[in-house]
């Protein structure tokens, strides 16, 4: 059976008011595309970090960088009983993004 579970590995640095979280998804092997289990997709590996800072008491402020390298690969799959070259069953993984915002804690 393949191994098509995700691994985050986040490590938090820096001061309390500070953080950093650089992270890693990680598919070793990706699903097989067909139920006949012939066709496989291939691994991905992506590179990210999150950063945050405490403002005030109860106020964060956060960014989120996600596929820094702007990897290309399969990330989803909608199984075929026969899969061909033809076969539109491959969706991508998320592109290069960032996210920023601010939390409030009551």
């Amino acid at each position: 059976m393949k191994d098509y579970m995700t691994r985050r590995a986040p490590l938090l640095a820096l001061a309390p008011a500070l953080h950093v979280a650089p992270n890693l998804e990680w598919v070793p092997d990706g699903p097989y595309a067909d139920y006949r289990n012939r066709v496989a997709t291939p691994g991905y590996a992506l590179i990210g970090v999150t950063g945050g800072a405490t403002i005030a008491g109860g106020v964060d402020a956060f960014v989120d960088v996600r596929n820094v390298t702007a990897k290309k690969a399969i990330g989803d799959i909608g199984a075929a009983i026969t899969v061909t070259d033809a076969s539109a069953i491959y969706y991508p993984v998320e592109r290069r993004a960032v996210s920023a915002g601010v939390r409030a804690r009551f």
